[in-house]
């Protein structure tokens, strides 16, 4: 997977997000406080010897530091780069305190890149699309990171999922294409391609986008199903074909 670097000035992230509960939100408020920036790099720094230091840290790492303008995140650098370096270090049972390590090197190489976007890496790596939000600003810096972006809609229980959702649905006109690609060599993956078609109805313009994919839905409408679950992808496909052909109706009356 290729990092690629854009070149646009840095947005700070926008905690205002009424998703953020009220008590987190002060905390990410305050986090430039010398007491506060202490009391979170304490946390981070802390050997991690049972599960609940793990998500104590997580807790910390994730609602807190992963949030911060890249100005205050620099405070915390220290921290990170002390958790980050814990990838040796033995894991409670259940936990995966590398896993851990490696979510602190991807806040430090968000510190450390500030003109670099990237999507997700792995299942836990919320900077990529907090990188893609504050650093892809057009259709043309979105293109390359499109692939990726479609390989997290295969399952929605993944965390990136909606994030990766989300930055897909910013430009929805260079989706289409790669698109297509899928469909044509992942007949075998139902699911994934049922997540693709939700995705296309729910954020992709009626129209003549839908229309550079509708050879792709009349096979996928006209396919058979292996088993129950699979029956949802034709009728997802034959309801999109249906919608696309009352839109064309509408246009030329």
């Amino acid at each position: 997977m290729t990092d690629i670097a854009v070149s646009q000035q840095v947005s700070p992230p926008d905690i205002s997000e009424t998703s953020i509960p009220g008590a987190q939100l002060e905390v990410i408020r305050q986090a430039a406080n010398p007491s506060v920036v202490h009391n979170i790099s304490s946390t981070l720094s802390k050997p991690i010897n049972s599960k609940f230091d793990f998500f104590v840290v997580c807790a910390a790492l994730d609602d807190i530091v992963s949030h911060l303008p890249l100005a205050t995140l620099e405070l915390y650098r220290p921290a990170l780069e002390t958790l980050a370096a814990a990838d040796s270090a033995p894991s409670p049972e259940g936990v995966s305190v590398p896993c851990l390590a490696g979510r602190a090197r991807d806040a430090l190489k968000f510190i450390d890149n500030p003109h670099l976007a990237w999507a997700p890496q792995h299942k836990f790596d919320c900077m990529g699309n907090r990188s893609l939000s504050e650093r892809v600003h057009t259709a043309e810096q979105m293109e390359p990171y499109v692939d990726e972006l479609l390989g997290w809609l295969a399952d929605p229980n993944w965390p990136p999922y909606s994030g990766c959702q989300k930055q897909l649905a910013r430009f929805p006109e260079v989706t289409i294409d790669p698109i297509k690609e899928v469909i044509l060599k992942n007949r075998n993956d139902p699911e994934w391609l049922l997540h693709i078609l939700e995705f296309v109805e729910q954020h992709v313009p009626v129209g003549t986008l839908w229309k550079r994919i509708e050879p792709e839905l009349i096979q996928l409408a006209n396919g058979e199903a292996e088993d129950e679950e699979g029956v949802e992808l034709p009728e997802a496909a034959q309801r999109m074909l249906r919608v696309l052909k009352e839109t064309g109706e509408t246009e030329a009356g």
